[in-house]
């Protein structure tokens, strides 16, 4: 369990903070999901980063306040409430009429592994989201419910349970998140028997306002609870400051008639996988103060994939690129002199490092990336 700070209370709600959602490896956490087909459904409530049909958002990127000494803490994963005769009996009497979700106290459901006895809101239950469709393929509605305790912390772990409605019964059908999970529910997606999940968390090295792994997971029903199927990586475009996430070293590719290049290898720092498409920018800086850009060919005499693709990038993966120049002047160039070093901006980037390699100046040119670090 992650420790959680303070921050003031607005109002009668609290607002979570975090940074702005991107779907994206493997990391401390647990959580998402998404991917299933998704069946109709409609949004009750409404709390939080989620948005309706389909569910999907997260924290917001509000600053937090500095840390008191009264901050409330969830409990850690070792904790032993959770269980029905904390949080209610193992079934509540649902209102008469045609919707069976409204006005339900949700409160007073079971909530298997939710612990609100360290909150600051003294026990009591946030409902942030209400999601109902068909998920057990009985065909009655069921809800997918997402809450998490009252709170005054920066941030505070959700959960999600599935809800049945049979006779005048509310019942629990099963546990998709739990408080233990350390994550947020940023987007809910029912299907045929099913509930997709995307859910983020933090890596180890995360600060505290900004989750930076996303999982998808699906919940396959099996009759008699929900079964969680592979956890899987959403994937975005490598992101955020190279230097850190994305640095990039060269290697020598020597040369062959009149012609010399290098290799750019980019190599994948973050916790999670990520993809590049398309071509590194690369500028060479001359002493004097000149500059030359290089131009994008998909393939040269030295190599180059002659396409583009996309490339994944596992979390301590690789992709390089080439570059190409002429070491034989035509007419009257001057092909003789090197550059101090290059500028290189990373494909989906714009963070530029600076690296120390020569380069020349004469039909100057950069090829797509590609897996691995050969070019």
């Amino acid at each position: 369990m992650r420790v959680w700070t303070v921050v003031a209370a607005v109002s009668a709600t609290v607002l979570l903070v975090g940074c702005s959602s991107t779907e994206a490896g493997t990391g401390s956490g647990s959580g998402g999901v998404s991917g299933a087909s998704a069946a109709p459904s409609s949004v009750v409530g409404g709390f939080g980063g989620l948005s309706a049909q389909p569910d999907s958002g997260a924290p917001s990127s509000a600053p937090p306040s500095s840390p008191s000494s009264s901050a409330s803490h969830p409990p850690s994963a070792s904790s032993s409430a959770g269980s029905p005769s904390a949080h209610g009996s193992s079934s509540a009497s649902a209102p008469s009429g045609g919707d069976w979700t409204q006005g339900v106290d949700w409160a007073s459901l079971p909530h298997p592994d939710l612990d609100c006895s360290h909150a600051s809101g003294h026990g009591a239950i946030e409902n942030l989201k209400v999601v109902k469709a068909d998920v057990t393929g009985d065909g009655s509605i069921d809800a997918i419910v997402r809450e998490q305790c009252q709170h005054d912390a920066s941030e505070w772990p959700d959960s999600v349970y599935v809800y049945s409605h049979a006779g005048a019964a509310v019942t629990l059908a099963g546990t998709l998140l739990r408080q233990s999970d350390d994550s947020y529910a940023t987007k809910i997606v029912p299907g045929n028997r099913s509930v997709t999940l995307t859910t983020q968390t933090w890596s180890s090295s995360a600060a505290g306002c900004c989750p930076d792994l996303t999982y998808r997971t699906v919940f396959s029903w099996t009759g008699s609870g929900f079964s969680a199927g592979p956890r899987t990586d959403v994937l975005h475009p490598c992101t955020g400051a190279a230097s850190d996430s994305l640095p990039v070293t060269t290697h020598d590719l020597g040369g062959a008639a009149g012609h010399a290049g290098i290799v750019l290898v980019f190599t994948n720092d973050s916790p999670q996988a990520c993809t590049l498409t398309g071509y590194p920018g690369v500028d060479a800086d001359f002493s004097g103060g000149g500059t030359v850009h290089a131009t994008r060919t998909l393939s040269g005499y030295m190599g180059g994939p002659g396409h583009v693709s996309t490339v994944t990038l596992a979390a301590g993966g690789t992709a390089s690129a080439r570059i190409e120049w002429t070491t034989v002047p035509t007419g009257s160039e001057d092909c003789s002199s090197s550059s101090t070093d290059i500028q290189v901006t990373a494909p989906n980037t714009s963070d530029t490092q600076t690296v120390d390699q020569a380069v020349g100046a004469c039909s100057l040119q950069v090829h797509p990336v590609v897996a691995g670090s050969d070019g």
